[in-house]
């Protein structure tokens, strides 16, 4: 039977990292891509999501099932209720940024 999973992200400076997670908390595959957080918020929210579907990609080659949850951590003050980061100190594109808004909408198509 295939685990599903969730996916945890990472964004640092200079490095996302990526997890599958199963449902009891085990790292089941992890990746590490570059942040690119110099660039505007529309080609940083670009870059989370191709990380994140290149994580489930390797996840199904892993033989592992689907994705049931995708849960972000980013430094700096964020509303957590709505999704939008107030300021990133390494992306200053970032300003009253509707994270989770962008990220849905990227993915929402995969």
């Amino acid at each position: 039977m295939k685990k599903d999973f969730a996916v945890g992200l990472d964004m640092g400076g200079t490095n996302i990292r990526t997890a599958a997670v199963s449902k009891a908390g085990d790292v089941l595959l992890m990746l590490r891509g570059p942040a690119r957080a110099k660039g505007t918020a529309r080609a940083t929210v670009e870059n989370i999501s191709a990380q994140i579907l290149a994580l489930e990609d390797a996840a199904r080659r892993h033989g592992l099932g689907r994705t049931i949850a995708i849960g972000v951590a980013v430094p700096g003050p964020l509303n957590v209720r709505t999704g939008v980061i107030y300021a990133a100190p390494h992306v200053k594109a970032w300003r009253s940024f509707p994270l989770r808004r962008d990220l849905e909408r990227v993915l929402s198509g995969r």
